[in-house]
């Protein structure tokens, strides 16, 4: 037997044997140190084969024909694209029971907001060691739970992560279900924090669309022990599977995610120096938390954001020292800011707009300054409430 090595000569791939040698060559073999595959070679189901000719370099003469030898052969192949995502906005003026835009063509009655992925190849049945059923995985999985599935407080089954009885709807479809599906949500208890659709035939994974739809009936959504909708991002990966066998599966990739509306106002003018106390209130009296997050806008016209804290429920919460901290870029203890030191500049001065992701109707706002001399005393003007 002869090792090979390989190099390249226009379209061939032309192997030399190391060493010839002197004696009798009849019924010699030749070993291909290895081969590799591109990825358009798995585009499409069939064999993958491989042909060539032997050939004395010195003479030109054929010595031997291998054509159209499989060497490897594809059972089925898929192309997923993810063709819509969860970008629903959660209303918090309805106790963040329902959605405020961003919901997709439901699925389902009520409120639903869809995740969608396209599969452009149908992966077809394969022969290879018998035939099996084709299915297709789909996970979601929560940066905190899918709790507005879970039975409200005080029903049979409470606190089970149940598809059918709870205070939310979930439900899977698409162009490409006809052969059946099943939607399972994991684990049943607690966390609550994946859902698994499996999409199976007899025969094929056809081509076409996969969907699962999220919400809350109208019914679900008028009770009051109901649990909300959190902000939260999703994620989504795929497999192909035959009976226990894991065939192939794809990376996680970002689903979209839910986020919070909220009461907003503007402070015209806040003046921002290490000699100037701020005064900010915020009184909430609905049974909603929520967070405060502000943008500020230099006399240059530059922004910068951050997270002051929790808004808490049903009290008055003071943030002046850390709008203060924040907008000179040295954020207090539990805030963030992408502002530096250097934002405010000689001006000494910026506008900014709070948000705070509670209700409109239990929100209000109250800003002033005072200077550390103890004469002046202002109150700076809002742009609402």
């Amino acid at each position: 037997m002869f090792q090979l090595s390989a190099t390249s000569s226009s379209s061939a791939l032309v192997y030399d044997a190391a060493s010839r040698g002197t004696g009798d060559l009849t019924n010699a073999s030749c070993s291909i140190p290895s081969i590799g595959f591109l990825a358009s070679s798995f585009a499409a189901t069939g064999d993958i084969t491989l042909s060539g000719t032997v050939v004395n370099v010195n003479t030109g003469f054929t010595l031997d024909t291998l054509t159209s030898a499989k060497i490897a052969s594809v059972g089925s192949t898929m192309v997923f694209t993810a063709t819509s995502s969860l970008d629903a906005v959660i209303d918090v003026q309805s106790s963040r029971l329902t959605f405020a835009s961003g919901a997709d063509t439901a699925l389902t009655a009520g409120y639903s907001d869809n995740f969608s992925v396209l599969n452009t190849v149908a992966a077809a049945r394969s022969t290879v060691g018998g035939a099996y059923a084709s299915s297709f995985a789909l996970t979601l999985t929560a940066g905190t739970s899918f709790a507005f599935l879970q039975d409200p407080a005080g029903a049979a089954g409470e606190g089970s992560c149940t598809l059918t009885t709870g205070s939310g709807t979930a439900a899977a479809g698409g162009t490409a279900t006809s052969g059946g599906v099943t939607l399972a949500a994991t684990p049943t208890s607690g966390a609550c924090n994946v859902l698994l659709a499996t999409f199976s035939t007899a025969t094929a994974l056809p081509a076409g669309t996969y969907s699962i739809g999220l919400g809350r009936s109208a019914v679900n959504a008028s009770t009051a022990s109901a649990s909300q909708f959190a902000p939260q991002s999703y994620t989504y990966s795929y497999s192909l599977t035959s009976g226990a066998r894991v065939l192939a599966t794809g990376a996680a990739a970002a689903a979209g995610s839910w986020t919070l509306n909220g009461t907003s106002i503007t402070l015209q003018y806040v003046p921002v120096a290490t000699d100037t106390n701020l005064q900010l209130l915020t009184s909430n009296t609905s049974s909603s938390a929520g967070t405060l997050t502000f943008v500020a806008y230099n006399s240059t016209g530059q922004t910068c954001s951050g997270d002051l804290g929790a808004v808490n429920a049903t009290s008055v919460s003071s943030f002046g020292g850390q709008l203060r901290s924040a907008l000179l870029g040295t954020p207090a203890a539990g805030t963030t800011t992408d502002c530096t030191t250097s934002f405010v500049g000689t001006a000494a001065r910026a506008a900014v707009v709070l948000t705070s992701t509670t209700p409109s109707t239990g929100t209000r706002f109250h800003s002033g300054f005072s200077k550390s001399d103890g004469v002046s005393r202002q109150i700076i003007v809002n742009s609402g409430n």
